[in-house]
């Protein structure tokens, strides 16, 4: 069974195998936890809009994108119970939690992308993506 970049979830055990601390993925469920973990990482990537990622990577590209799935479910696996809450709250339109003193950005509609995800896909990025959104910028050609 493939998900995302991985042609089987054989090929995601075998990353977490050599990744420090994450021992808890061997005893993750297939069917409720690692298969879901995988695609909705895939997806959350896709859906980002940060990276341009071909439709049919090469071999090389796989391995990158592999890896940065495996980070991103990992991501998900370990912070989805405290970011559901936090991403629900933004778009209520609340901006500002008093009670557990946050703020959160008015002009990041974003999704959450850790760094290490964001640098093993360095070579993907969109020209003016940024974490925070796609800027853009006006210059002089001579």
């Amino acid at each position: 069974m493939s998900a995302g970049w991985f042609d089987s979830i054989e090929e995601a055990d075998a990353y977490f195998q050599k990744k420090y601390g994450a021992g808890d993925w061997k005893g993750l469920d297939l069917t409720t936890q690692k298969t879901p973990l995988l695609e909705t990482a895939f997806n959350w990537i896709g859906w980002s809009n940060l990276f341009s990622i071909p439709p049919e990577p090469t071999a090389e590209q796989k391995v990158i994108l592999q890896k940065a799935q495996a980070e991103m479910a990992w991501f998900l696996y370990k912070n989805n119970e405290d970011m559901e809450p936090r991403m629900a709250l933004r778009t209520q339109g609340v901006f500002e939690a008093g009670i557990v003193k946050e703020k959160y950005s008015k002009h990041d509609p974003t999704l959450p992308i850790p760094p290490i995800v964001l640098n093993i896909l360095q070579d993907f990025r969109k020209v003016g993506a940024t974490a925070t959104g796609t800027y853009f910028a006006a210059v002089d050609i001579e």
